[in-house]
């Protein structure tokens, strides 16, 4: 794929290889090779997808600091703070799926999604054209015990445990590997078992977004 030197590029992780095919959308290692070979046309701007490292990022940056008598193209990452462990129950910093996970009221919150190149459910995906169901649902399931316990839904029980009772998952359309943000929306937790149980009811969505299209809603989880 050519890049044209005034337009914004998304880069994304080896892994999905299959969308870069796509207009607007490169590889790291191609965006190096890139650099390498014809830098004049690299592109202006370049914006951090998903499934990518710490070392994919080091890798984005010496591979574009080429020779003065080209502009380095500038590098959008984005901040990504992950929960600590404990918020989402992953031992694994690569396996955490949120990022910048937010409060937004009494009974919601919001997070950015963050697939790293190393989490341990898309080691063996073939197409590399999407994001796979099986993240997004762990993506949601992350979302409910970490926005439950930022939002203090389980305040009063001393060490909750969280089960999943039921889940309905809605695919309306592919989750692409580009920047995404998920949404968490509990109703009134029901407190009628006991001091020490509360059952919560939810709904989940995540949305992606790109300059390719404007929004798609990927899937939405209630339980």
């Amino acid at each position: 794929m050519t890049s044209n030197s005034n337009d914004a590029v998304l880069v994304v992780g080896d892994s999905f290889q299959g969308i870069a095919q796509g207009n607007g959308v490169q590889t790291v290692s191609e965006i190096i090779r890139l650099a390498e070979r014809e830098p004049s046309k690299l592109p202006t701007t370049i914006i951090a997808g998903q499934g990518m490292s710490d070392g994919d990022l080091a890798r984005l940056n010496a591979g574009t600091n080429i020779s003065h008598l080209h502009k380095r193209p500038r590098i959008r990452t984005g901040d990504m703070s992950i929960p600590h462990r404990n918020i989402c129950n992953k031992h694994q910093p690569q396996n955490v799926l949120l990022a910048n996970l937010t409060k937004t009221g009494r009974l919601t919150a919001r997070a950015d999604l963050r697939i790293h190149r190393g989490n341990e459910l898309i080691h063996d995906h073939q197409t590399g054209q999407h994001v796979q169901g099986i993240v997004a649902i762990e993506a949601a399931r992350q979302m409910l015990i970490a926005s439950s316990k930022l939002l203090r839904l389980t305040q009063g029980i001393a060490k909750p445990y969280f089960v999943l009772n039921t889940m309905s998952t809605t695919f309306d359309s592919f989750l692409f590997p580009l920047p995404a943000q998920l949404t968490y929306l509990s109703h009134e937790p029901d407190l009628s078992g006991g001091f020490h149980s509360l059952r919560l009811s939810y709904r989940d969505t995540t949305e992606w977004r790109s300059r390719m299209q404007d929004s798609s809603r990927v899937h939405s989880v209630s339980s």
